[in-house]
């Protein structure tokens, strides 16, 4: 398209000026018919890009459409049990992605009121059998426990209510810091945010921004660095305040110093609570009451 656009201004640059040369028009028509010739392409182009506008749109829509086709895998239940006790246990756990098994004949308990670390290699599981406690998953065998009661009979609204998460990855939205952090108690006052935000020393940071909690974020959160998104995503947990604390390391973004800190806080906020603790690091499960290795597990299922 470019190729045709130049060729055809040379021509009609070349043409102007022979017609010019030999008194068959005036330089008036000559600079008037190179600017009408100019300004005929723009929509000759837009047509020619229209292949290139078109592809990303199909493969938008695509997207969108797969999005439709998928299926629900876990069905929220809204009128189940709703047990006082917060201890959880798995039995005979099994669960897959498509072919790959990632857990085998899995049986735990965490008992209510005690710290239960859990240690192992990437891809050995820890992450997905956290949320399978959070009943992201349902197991293809086995049962997850809340009580006494399966997952699948408890109601899923008393169940998120019960829990408080922190990931990995901490999901910010394009909005203010203060409404990132009421995603998790949209009633919190202010006094309860600033109370979160220290436990989760996150608290000085968010005096150093020009309008502290009104502040805008990013999409996702690109503004923050590693250490407070994920400084955030505790903060939510502790203003949320659930009587299961489930974390899935919490501080492997952190320095040495807001680690100690939010591990203070941690232990502080922990009591009472059944936590469920995953980190590679040494340091952050040296308060737990007992540690599970996974890859122990992992041996004597196979054997």
């Amino acid at each position: 398209s470019l190729a045709i656009v130049t060729l055809s201004m040379l021509f009609m640059l070349f043409l102007g000026l022979y017609l010019y040369r030999h008194d068959q028009i005036g330089a008036q028509s000559f600079f008037a018919s190179l600017v009408l010739q100019s300004s005929t392409f723009g929509p000759f182009l837009a047509l020619a890009n229209l292949s290139t506008g078109l592809s990303s749109t199909l493969g938008a829509a695509r997207r969108v459409l797969t999005l439709f086709d998928e299926e629900v895998t876990v069905r929220e239940n809204e009128k189940g049990a709703c047990p006082e006790s917060s201890a959880m246990a798995v039995e005979n756990l099994a669960f897959a992605y498509d072919d790959q098994a990632i857990l085998e004949s899995l049986s735990l308990s965490f008992p209510e009121g005690k710290i239960t670390g859990i240690e192992g290699r990437s891809g050995c599981g820890k992450s997905t059998l956290l949320r399978l406690l959070m009943r992201f998953f349902d197991p293809q065998a086995g049962t997850a426990r809340l009580g006494d009661e399966n997952l699948k009979d408890v109601q899923t609204d008393f169940l998120r209510t019960k829990q408080s998460v922190v990931l990995q990855e901490s999901v910010l939205f394009t909005d203010t810091l203060r409404n990132n952090l009421l995603a998790a108690k949209p009633d919190a006052t202010d006094k309860e945010i600033r109370r979160a935000c220290k436990k989760a020393s996150i608290d000085t940071f968010i005096d150093s921004l020009d309008q502290g909690l009104d502040t805008m974020l990013a999409e996702s959160g690109s503004s923050l660095s590693s250490g407070e998104k994920q400084r955030i995503g505790l903060a939510r947990a502790f203003l949320h305040d659930g009587d299961i604390l489930l974390l899935d390391e919490p501080t492997s973004n952190l320095d040495a110093l807001n680690e100690g800190t939010i591990l203070r806080a941690l232990d502080e906020e922990a009591k009472g609570k059944t936590v469920v603790l995953i980190s590679h690091r040494k340091g952050t499960l040296s308060f737990a009451d007992h540690i599970i290795e996974m890859e122990e597990l992992h041996s004597h299922a196979v054997q």
